[in-house]
């Protein structure tokens, strides 16, 4: 491969684990890939970073929420959790209301206690609705809640809704938290 200058390479929009980057330090060149320069960056003194993430629930998928919980924030990097600064959840009603089963919850895999909270009958509405979570709390000596290296779901905390027919978007604000 010919070399290039910056501008005539191929522009990328996003990063994932794995891509490389050129690093120049007192004039000395290095690489860094993207791991290592999130972990700089969420470790370092650049400040804290609050991201943001969105799901968008279709009705079949509401139907089987507490069965087949949806991945809202993947897993963060071993010795890192997931913590939620706020969540909001839309539903925008249809024409039937959701029965039984309908708190709504956000919880990382695996723990006994959901991170948020939207109340006991937050799916049952009757009219397009957007409400802010609720933080739920860990009471018990043997609950868990911030789980290192999990991701973040969306669930029904008992049994799988009935009937219902409107969509439901759920939108997160986190950040990632070193163990």
């Amino acid at each position: 491969m010919a070399d290039k200058s910056v501008p005539q390479l191929t522009a990328k929009t996003s990063s994932t684990s794995g891509d490389l980057f050129h690093l120049v330090r007192s004039n000395v060149d290095y690489k860094i890939d993207f791991d290592d320069l999130q972990t700089s960056i969420i470790g370092g003194t650049a400040g804290e970073i609050i991201y943001k993430a969105s799901l968008t629930i279709a009705t079949a998928d509401v139907l089987t929420l507490f069965a087949t919980p949806l991945l809202i924030v993947a897993a963060p990097a071993a010795g890192y959790h997931i913590e939620v600064v706020n969540a909001t959840a839309k539903i925008t009603y249809n024409s039937i209301a959701y029965a039984t089963n309908t708190t709504l919850t956000l919880i990382i895999d695996t723990a006994t206690v959901a991170c948020v909270n939207f109340g006991t009958a937050w799916l049952s509405a009757t009219a397009t609705k957007i409400s802010n979570g609720l933080s739920a709390t860990s009471t018990g000596v043997s609950d868990t809640q911030l789980i290192a290296a999990k991701g973040l779901y969306v669930k029904v905390a008992t049994g799988n809704p009935t009937a219902g027919n409107s969509e439901v978007r759920v939108y997160v604000s986190y950040r990632i938290v070193q163990d």
